[in-house]
């Protein structure tokens, strides 16, 4: 269930936070950030949504958030410089050519990025919409998926330079 301290609209973390959390994650917390955000706004608009699968099949269900966050943003007369639909297609894109390219690059996805600014415009609405911001700590299956994360980069690591060295 998501924290509402003030009307909570999205789930909000520092940039710095969100950035190691998805790269050390190897991308993993990047499907947990989509999840509380959609659990946020099912509780917050009390709409039959299932945070999970839209968490899971999230390159189809981004644009649906992406669409939200920017009209959070025009709400408070902010504007921003990425439309949704350019954040859609680099977030599609990216999860799409990580999935093709599996194995190539010994570097983790950079589907965050797009999530990354998303992020940056959650914490503006919060901010100009006087919500008392809170501070979620690291959670434990946070410590998780950073865990299971770092066996992926080593995993991949030595994946990618056996395919070098033979």
């Amino acid at each position: 269930m998501c924290v509402l301290v003030k009307k909570q609209i999205y789930y909000s973390v520092p940039l710095r936070r969100f950035f190691l959390l998805s790269v050390l994650s190897f991308g993993l917390y990047d499907m947990y950030w989509l999840f509380k955000n959609w659990e946020c706004v099912r509780d917050n608009e009390k709409i039959k949504i299932n945070p999970l699968l839209r968490a899971i099949f999230a390159p189809i269900f981004s644009y649906s958030l992406f669409k939200r966050v920017n009209l959070s943003l025009k709400e408070i007369e902010y504007r921003a410089l990425i439309p949704p639909v350019i954040l859609f297609i680099v977030y599609f894109s990216s999860v799409v050519f990580t999935n093709i390219s599996d194995g190539i690059f010994p570097l983790p996805s950079i589907s965050f990025l797009p999530l990354l600014y998303v992020q940056k415009q959650i914490n503006i609405v919060h901010q100009k919409s006087d919500i008392e911001k809170v501070d979620y700590p690291v959670t434990w299956p946070q410590k998780i998926l950073i865990a299971m994360g770092l066996i992926g980069w080593f995993g991949r690591k030595s994946q990618w330079t056996k395919s070098l060295l033979y």
